[in-house]
């Protein structure tokens, strides 16, 4: 009962799965897909898209550099986007946002645009 039923929900509820899926769908193939490592587990990332994502410096001000002067898609966790926000003058509207939430429970997946597209 317990792996039947539970096990799934919670796998589905951390599982990054969905968001690699709709920006393969969506998003791929155009540009390179970069991902902001810092405070995440990209692991699942990895596991579902393969080797579609690049990853940037844990640093600020690479993902900063990298939205403020390309058209390239970045995944951030949205806690680490609030951080950005609260110290750049780089906007950050997330065009997707995923269900999952991470190993931690806590720190749902975005996906931004830089302004140079």
């Amino acid at each position: 009962m317990i792996q039947g039923k539970l096990l799934p929900g919670v796998a589905r509820e951390q599982s990054y799965k969905s968001l690699v899926e709709a920006i393969e769908r969506n998003y791929s193939g155009s540009r390179t897909l970069y991902v902001f490592p810092r405070g995440l587990d990209y692991t699942s990332l990895v596991f579902y898209g393969g080797e579609s994502f690049q990853l940037l410096s844990d640093d600020a001000e690479a993902l900063i550099d990298k939205l403020q002067w390309t058209g390239d898609y970045v995944i951030v966790g949205e806690k680490e986007s609030k951080e950005v926000i609260a110290h750049s003058a780089v906007p950050l509207a997330p065009l997707l946002r995923s269900k999952g939430t991470g190993p931690d429970r806590n720190n749902p997946l975005i996906l931004v645009r830089g302004a140079k597209s």
